[in-house]
């Protein structure tokens, strides 16, 4: 095999080839090595580990368009479902989730003061029974950099039982709710 090596490589390369070989098998050696490892420990900061129930899970995020995102959160553990309940404005189901809710920021149109809003009535008008909870800086105040953060400026937070239906309502908020500035 050598020989026929020797011929396809040239002379002199054959032990620069077998070398390189090695080194690719010793390196597949110690990634199984390490994913044994990883597979048999349970984490490193937290009782439980990767091997624990997933509590809050981000469930899908988009652009609404350039100045807003669409954030959709879903709770899946009964206890966090009865920390949250009161929060949330629901009673219990059996499988332990209450309600899927969502964030959706609204970034103002330009940097500056606000100037006010345009669209928000018609969002309580529609969805009133399921805000949660929003924060609408009065007109007057500065707005906010994106670096602060997607709760600096305005924002609802709404819930639903029906995760896509929220979904839709949290576009619809997107689409018609706009925050003016000046």
């Amino acid at each position: 095999m050598l020989q026929w090596l020797d011929n396809v490589a040239g002379p002199g390369y054959v032990a620069a080839i077998l070398w390189t070989f090695a080194a690719l098998i010793l390196l597949v050696v110690v990634l199984l090595v390490i994913k044994v490892v990883r597979n048999l420990t349970f984490g490193t900061f937290v009782a439980g580990g990767r091997n624990r129930k997933t509590r809050l899970a981000v469930m899908d995020a988009t652009a609404v368009d350039s100045h807003r995102r669409l954030v959709l959160v879903r709770r899946d553990d009964i206890e966090q479902g009865r920390l949250y309940r009161k929060r949330l404005g629901g009673g219990m189901r059996q499988a332990g989730v209450l309600a899927a809710a969502g964030l959706i920021a609204l970034r103002p149109d330009r940097d500056g003061v606000i100037a006010g809003y345009e669209g928000v009535d018609d969002v309580h008008r529609r969805f009133g029974d399921f805000i949660i909870d929003q924060h609408l800086p009065p007109p007057g105040t500065p707005t906010q950099p994106v670096e602060a953060g997607y709760m600096a400026n305005a924002w609802m937070r709404l819930r639903h039982p029906d995760y896509d239906e929220l979904r839709g309502m949290l576009d619809f908020v997107g689409r018609t709710a706009k925050v003016r500035a000046r």
